[in-house]
């Protein structure tokens, strides 16, 4: 089966309720072990995974990537306005490409994504669960939201220009320190070098349909938009993990999530921000493996 890394792996295509998505199938095929379904943040697109983080992990097991529609190379289709039909339609392209098992991982907003996968579809399809820099939906006590002025850095970098984009990164991902920017300009730099002529963030139009389905999970009206009124329905091993000073998705959302999920481990990264699994590639690649692979029994602990 496929051995490729994240720098070789071609881009395969199918077509889904009239979109044709772009995606990855890569790694080590393993008979024990399902692939790992990596959802990325905000305005990204599968271009968008350090490469120090994303081959460990290819190393002991097939990842899968998937371009949503109208984001990065699926050129058809419009952003969704909604993180529940975003979930589904991960789900829908894994059983297209005869995926029916996956592990899980969501990283910021495709985190939320995630926890609707996991929650919205029938048990079994979602073996385990990988959090990072989350938070559960809704305005519950103890729930905070982003730092409005990073939040605007990202959301308002114009999506042609790679300048502004990696400005936008390094400045909302990593704390504002001259080392902790040199770590944030340098794992740019792997995305850029692993994908030469990538997609950089998501156009105006379609980063508005995104900020619309934040607001629909800080204020869900649906059920099936919900997650933190059902977060003990999750009996799957979840590992929630952050860095100690995320700002974008603070990390007291994080202790919330593991608070109220039933079978969770806790990681946090020491001073680090919402980028903690770029600036600690290997560290976090390593973390996400033992999970993985080990025989989780009472996984109710923070580490």
């Amino acid at each position: 089966m496929s051995a490729h890394t994240y720098e070789t792996a071609p881009i395969s295509r199918v077509t889904v309720n009239g979109v044709t998505h772009a995606y990855r199938l890569f790694g080590k095929w393993s008979k024990e072990l399902p692939p790992l379904l990596m959802i990325n943040h905000f305005r990204s697109n599968m271009d968008h995974w350090d490469p120090l983080m994303i081959n460990p992990l290819a190393t002991s097991r097939q990842i899968l990537q998937i371009d949503p529609p109208g984001t990065g190379h699926t050129k058809s289709g419009t952003v969704l306005t909604t993180f529940q039909d975003m979930a589904d339609m991960y789900a829908n392209v894994a059983r297209t490409i005869g995926i029916n098992q996956v592990d899980l991982i969501g990283f910021s907003i495709g985190s939320m994504q995630a926890q609707l996968l996991a929650l919205n579809q029938p048990a079994g399809f979602v073996r385990r669960l990988i959090l990072a820099g989350s938070r559960p939906s809704g305005t519950h006590p103890g729930l905070s939201n982003a730092d409005g002025s990073m939040r605007k850095v990202l959301q308002s970098a114009e999506g042609s220009d790679a300048e502004a984009c990696k400005h936008a990164f390094c400045h909302t991902f990593f704390p504002l320190t001259p080392e902790k920017q040199a770590r944030a300009a340098a794992s740019w730099d792997r995305m850029q070098a692993a994908h030469p002529n990538r997609p950089l963030y998501l156009h105006a139009e379609g980063t508005s349909n995104l900020v619309k389905a934040i607001g629909k999970f800080i204020n869900p009206t649906e059920e099936r938009g919900k997650s933190y009124e059902r977060l003990g329905h999750l009996k799957i091993p979840v590992l929630v993990a952050n860095g100690s000073k995320d700002e974008l998705v603070p990390t007291e959302n994080s202790y919330i999530l593991f608070e109220k999920l039933p079978n969770a481990r806790l990681e946090l990264w020491p001073f680090s921000g919402h980028g903690f699994l770029d600036e600690y590639a290997e560290s976090f690649a390593a973390c996400v493996n033992q999970f993985l692979d080990e025989d989780l029994e009472g996984l109710k602990a923070s580490l």
